[in-house]
């Protein structure tokens, strides 16, 4: 996998999935949309960056 990501979601599925991208060669997670975390929030190395509205 090559590339970024952005993680749905802040929580411990979204942290185990982070993880898993962050192992991976070439790939690296650029933040997580979360409702219920602030932006901002730094979680893992990677910050949260909004809500789910920010999605389109």
């Amino acid at each position: 996998m090559t590339g970024a990501v952005i993680v749905y979601g802040a929580g411990g599925l979204g942290r185990e999935v982070s993880q898993i991208v962050m192992a991976m060669p070439d790939a690296r997670v650029l933040g997580y949309v979360d409702d219920g975390v602030p932006p901002g929030t730094e979680r893992d190395g990677a910050r949260v960056l909004g809500g789910g509205g920010r999605i389109y």
